[in-house]
């Protein structure tokens, strides 16, 4: 448990008066941020892990070709020694929760020009399937 007031190492970090972030392209030199660097990051969030402790399914939200915000699930094996993988492809995927027996993944999906609905996939993957059609989502 976190203590009300506490900073983290990370929040004591500073940029010095007139320096700028950097970023490294292919060729090696250095360049400052640009705002279209902004289109290119990738948000990670939601985790959840698996009841066995063996897997870890998360969001992950970027801007589209459409200037819109697209969401997939990810799944990735919890000891850390595989890469993340693409676990659905909805556009609009978000909110994961394992199933108590952890072979399923419940997700929210809000589909274009519909409200979203809470929809279901086997968590060895597959076809995702809605479970609710909530007229206001």
């Amino acid at each position: 448990m976190k203590t009300p007031g506490a900073r983290s190492p990370k929040s004591e970090t500073r940029l010095k008066p007139g320096s700028r972030p950097a970023r490294r392209p292919k060729s090696g030199e250095r360049t400052g941020v640009v705002p279209e660097d902004l289109l290119e990051l990738r948000y990670v969030g939601r985790p959840y892990i698996s009841p066995d402790g063996r897997q870890i399914v998360f969001s992950r939200r970027h801007v589209g070709d459409k200037n819109e915000y697209v969401s997939d699930l990810w799944m990735v094996d919890a000891d850390g020694r595989s890469a993340p993988t693409p676990f659905t492809n909805g556009g609009r995927d978000s909110q994961p929760r394992f199933s108590p027996d952890g072979r399923s993944v419940a997700f929210v999906r809000a589909r274009e020009k519909e409200k979203p609905q809470i929809w279901l996939i086997a968590a060895s993957g597959g076809e995702a399937r809605v479970v609710t059609k909530f007229p206001e989502g």
